[in-house]
């Protein structure tokens, strides 16, 4: 279920609206993602909130619950300069050890699918799409497309079918069963 919460612009300021629940997620909107403190930051840095945007123009605004990202969104909309990197001065503090954070989220089903997309897709490009349109492919692609079935994942040791390994190169075969 996806909470849903209308923020409605009045003429100085957004207002928090009713939240709803969808089974599906919308296709416009604002997605509000909930600030977490990452393990590897120290006690005393702050967590800013951030608004920013992804390649399909989706906006993501890591705040904690919609009254603060009605609060960040009504202070970028009355304030549009600082949302112009050529208007705002550059940031001349340097700091020995800058923090990086990094929150991925990891799901192996999806990783699994992911990478037979990425071999089909490999397969296509360099043997060409009638290639990968043979039925020994249908059960892949099917899996990649709706993860309906599964993929045999080979375990480390099953390279060695493939031959020696290449230290400065990564490897991937697509088969029609596992290997012997």
């Amino acid at each position: 279920m996806y909470p849903t919460t209308t923020l409605t612009w009045t003429n100085e300021s957004y207002v928090v609206g009713e939240t709803t629940s969808s089974s599906r997620s919308p296709k416009v909107g604002l997605w509000l993602d909930p600030l977490v403190r990452p393990e590897t930051a120290s006690d005393g840095e702050r967590l800013p909130f951030v608004v920013f945007g992804l390649p399909r123009g989706q906006l993501v605004c890591r705040a904690n619950g919609p009254a603060l990202a009605r609060a960040l969104l009504t202070f970028l909309r009355q304030n549009p300069q600082v949302r112009q990197a050529s208007q705002v001065g550059t940031v001349t503090e340097s700091d020995p050890t800058p923090g990086v954070h990094l929150r991925l989220g990891m799901n192996p089903e999806t990783d699994a699918r992911v990478l037979t997309k990425i071999g089909l897709n490999l397969v296509a490009k360099l043997l060409g799409v009638g290639f990968v349109r043979d039925a020994v492919f249908d059960r892949a692609i099917d899996y990649a497309r709706t993860g309906a079935g599964a993929v045999y994942k080979a375990p480390p040791t099953a390279a060695d079918v493939l031959g020696p390994a290449i230290t400065d190169r990564h490897v991937m075969a697509l088969l029609d069963r596992p290997v012997a």
